[in-house]
């Protein structure tokens, strides 16, 4: 799987971003925030980038955020978006995925060659997306992503519990068909415990049955005898019955055709296509008013101003024209005032102020027209609104009217139908009686066969149960071999080794052979016991004999050749090996000479992998890679230079 490019805009710190991610070579991540001299290149948006290709991918984020719209950058506030380009066999995938975007909300989409490959929604496509990739969220954080471990995912495969990093080597190898197998075995010998009880409870049922059936059988002779005398007596009420509906049947039509046909239909749409009218004669009046309100009070603030500016330059006028100040000297400039240079000064404020006077006179003309045409275009919206409501209320009181005949009518029709239902029975009750032959000939021989169908039925029922017995059993096998002890245990067992010499061949180069892991499936417990539990232990000829004991420099190199031989088990074992790694201050708390061996690492994984992308502040360590991709902060903002 080829990860070739990603466009990014609005995630996180990043304004706007695009990167080729494929045949980089080792590529070196650093960054300078222009926002906190005091930060360096902390908060330049560096990890940012490897957040957006997890983003994009999985709709999570490697940093703890309080919500889903944290992603959004907050200088922006909307348009949030990162879109991902992938190549595997022959075919092109693009993943786009959106927050609080103004075209596109908050939805995911996935392009294969470029035909719209969604499913029915967000959740059903990220189904799909993982399934192309191979991995979840999880594994591709515990294997491609070598990060600072400051999120519940993105946790180091160490920080993680037994449990979950057996749950994620089961992952990586595709053992959820067992997984899913077990739910099932255990559900199958759930149900089967449920259709023993069934099956016994069935027996006692039907053992009850033929006791009751028993009793039942000699209760339908006697009533065969007692059936001819309720005969008659039956007919002639029936009768009785009919003709008095069919009597009301009659009066119930006589009634009907005095009532119309109320055309309750097009009234109710008359009164809706009115009130649609109505709401857009007072939208339009509420527009006119708030237009006329806007362009009046427009209109006065500039005249306003126009006379207050009028008013000073007269203030000015008329302390030049009182000549107090002539052959004094200027405060401004120093030099004599003369009746010349004030008679010209006021000559020109003047002109000025007969200017403004015309634009203020000028203004009161357009503030006539403007009431004069608010008033014009206000009544006629207000006539057509009186219109309106008259024939609203007319429809509304021929609409009443109409209701009344139509449920006089309704009523009528739904009595006329309930008697002649009623007449109906009466026809059907009585040729059912008059054509009746004695039922209890037919009950006794029915009860007969029903007591010889439930000796059979219990016979089954008792064979079921021995059957089941048998189906348990199978099960009871099945559920041991799908669960962790059985199949799954096995398979983790033969990828141990593939892990144990992978991780130690980095740590060789790390660690120059100081430091080994051990992955295991077992674990002795303080007796001595041997129980099934994942377990890897690190072993330091230099220093502690557990993880926790070893330096910080020590941990981020043993978590590195960890992730390292991960990610080689998901190219060899999941046939989905992809081309870029993400790794993320890998030089955190690792000494000059740790360091060195980091660099041994990383020029070998150049060499397997098509691009190796490695955030560091160690300007020092330009030289060792192939080029330098550098994030710059400004305004809260930052691009890739």
């Amino acid at each position: 799987m080829n990860i070739l490019s990603i466009d990014i805009s609005n995630f996180l710190i990043i304004n706007s971003a695009s990167l080729e991610l494929h045949n980089r070579g080792l590529v070196r991540v650093s960054g300078e925030n222009n926002d906190d001299t005091t930060s360096s290149s902390n908060g330049s948006g560096k990890s940012s980038v490897f957040e957006a290709v997890y983003w994009c991918l999985f709709g999570d984020t490697l940093r703890s955020l309080k919500s889903a719209d944290s992603v959004v950058n907050r200088n922006v506030g909307s348009d949030c978006s990162v879109v991902l380009s992938m190549e595997d066999a022959g075919r092109v995938y693009r993943v786009e995925r959106y927050r609080k975007h103004s075209s596109n909300k908050n939805n995911l989409y996935l392009y294969i060659n470029d035909v719209d490959s969604r499913g029915q929604n967000n959740k059903e496509t990220q189904e799909f997306i993982e399934e192309i990739i191979g991995i979840d969220k999880t594994a591709f954080a515990a294997s491609i992503v070598f990060g600072q471990g400051y999120s519940k995912n993105l946790r180091r495969f160490s920080e993680l519990t037994d449990k979950e990093q057996k749950e994620c080597l089961e992952r990586i190898l595709e053992l959820e068909a067992f997984s899913k197998s077990h739910d099932v075995v255990r559900d199958a010998l759930k149900q089967f415990k449920h259709e023993r009880a069934n099956l016994e409870s069935e027996c006692s049922r039907i053992e009850h049955s033929i006791d009751t059936l028993k009793t039942e059988l000699l209760d339908a002779k006697q009533e065969n005898k007692e059936f001819k005398k309720s005969i008659d007596a039956l007919l002639v009420d029936i009768v009785a019955s009919q003709v008095a509906v069919s009597e009301e049947i009659a009066d119930i039509d006589e009634r009907l055709l005095t009532i119309g046909s109320p055309d309750i239909v097009g009234l109710s749409e008359q009164i809706e296509n009115c009130q649609t009218l109505k709401t857009e004669v007072l939208d339009a009046i509420e527009k006119l008013n708030t237009g006329y309100s806007e362009r009046r009070n427009k209109i006065l603030v500039i005249k306003n101003g126009t006379q207050k500016d009028i008013s000073n330059l007269q203030t000015k006028l008329d302390k030049l024209s009182d000549g107090s100040d002539e052959g004094e000297d200027c405060l401004y400039c120093g030099q004599v005032i003369l009746e010349s240079k004030v008679k010209l000064r006021a000559d020109g404020l003047d002109f000025e102020i007969a200017d403004r006077q015309r634009t203020v006179d000028q203004l009161a003309e357009k503030l006539v027209s403007l009431d004069k045409k608010f008033k014009k275009k206000r009544a006629k919206l207000e006539d057509t609104n009186e219109v309106v409501d008259a024939a609203l209320d007319d429809a509304r009181d021929q609409l009443g009217l109409a209701k009344q005949e139509w449920l006089r009518e309704t009523h009528l029709k739904e009595l006329r139908e309930s008697k002649q239902e009623l007449f109906d029975k009466y026809a059907t009750q009585y040729s059912e009686v008059e054509n009746r032959t004695n039922p209890w000939k037919k009950v006794i021989s029915s009860k007969k066969k029903k007591l010889a169908a439930l000796q059979t039925e219990l016979e089954t029922a008792q064979s079921a149960l021995t059957t089941l017995d048998d189906t348990e059993k199978y099960y009871s096998f099945w559920d041991t071999g799908f669960s962790r002890k059985g199949i799954r245990s096995y398979m983790l067992d033969k990828v141990i080794p593939f892990l144990n010499e992978r991780a130690n061949k980095y740590l060789s180069i790390l660690t120059d052979g100081g430091i080994r892991v051990r992955f295991d499936t077992r674990k002795a417990t303080s007796t001595g016991e041997i129980r099934e539990s994942f377990n890897v232990s690190v072993t330091n000829l230099k220093a502690s004999d557990t993880y926790e004991g070893n330096s910080g420099g020590e941990k981020r190199r043993i978590d590195l050749a960890i992730s390292l031989a991960i990610n080689d088990l998901i190219s060899n074992r999941s046939g989905k090996k992809f081309n870029i790694l993400l790794l993320d201050e890998v030089f955190e708390n690792i000494d000059e000479t740790g360091t060195y061996y980091v660099i041994k690492v990383l020029e070998e994984l150049a060499r397997n992998k098509s691009s190796v992308f490695v955030i560091t502040h160690h300007d020092s360590l330009a030289s060792y890679f192939n080029e330098t991709i550098k994030l710059s902060r400004n305004d809260g903002l930052s691009q890739i230079h």
